[in-house]
This record gives structure tokens, C-alpha cells and sequence, in this order.
């Protein structure tokens, strides 16, 4: 399995690595942190190069990192970008998350 990127979700995140001037290779890290709702919280970052233990994937173009302890909980997530008057963000629709939060930022397993 993987982590996925809508074409939406991809072209926003070409979009902020060409407007930061990153080099290129740059990653796009996902990354879960305690708290928020539900038991996990996604934290989305840009990092030079994958780290000893990171699991990679590609993405209509994008290199997707994440650490192997958090790829587990990660496995299928499909994440796209949806853009409304009153707010716009990532979404993430993640097949291992058996409750998530109404604002969709935190999930527990």
C-alpha cells in the first residue's frame, strides 16, 4: 500500500515548493503527533532528504516521506486539498482511522 496525493493536493504542494524556492528532491514529510481530538494529529513538512528509517513513495510527482512507525497508521491515506470561502487545507482520508474529529485533523485507531 501507499500514501496518496490527489492531483489537487499535488499541485498545491508543487505550487508551495516552487513559492519557498526549495532545492530539488525536496520531501514532503507526514508525520503524526499526539493530541488534537482523537489520538493522533497529521503534521505536514518539507525536508531536504529522507531520514534512516523513512518510508518513500511518489505521487504525481511528489516524494512522500514518512518514519516506518508512523506508516502503519498511515497505510492507504488518500490526502487531498479543498478549497472553500472559509477555509481551505489538507484533508486526509485514511482507511486506519476507526473515529475521526469534525474537523478532521486528529483520528485514533
Amino acid at each position: 500500500m501507499s500514501i496518496e496525493l490527489t492531483t489537487r493536493a499535488a499541485e498545491k504542494i508543487h505550487h508551495l515548493l516552487r513559492r519557498d524556492d526549495l532545492p530539488p528532491g525536496a520531501c514532503l514529510r507526514i508525520a503524526l503527533t499526539a493530541g488534537g481530538c482523537g489520538s493522533f494529529r497529521y503534521h505536514l513538512d518539507v525536508t531536504d532528504a529522507p531520514a534512516d528509517g523513512d518510508v518513500t513513495f511518489h505521487s504525481h510527482g511528489v516524494r512522500i516521506i514518512c518514519d516506518a512507525k508512523d506508516h502503519t497508521r498511515l497505510d492507504g491515506t488518500k490526502i487531498d486539498y479543498e478549497q472553500a470561502p472559509n477555509a481551505s487545507g489538507f484533508v486526509f482520508r485514511n482507511p486506519n482511522a476507526q473515529t475521526q474529529c469534525d474537523c478532521g485533523e486528529s483520528f485514533s485507531t
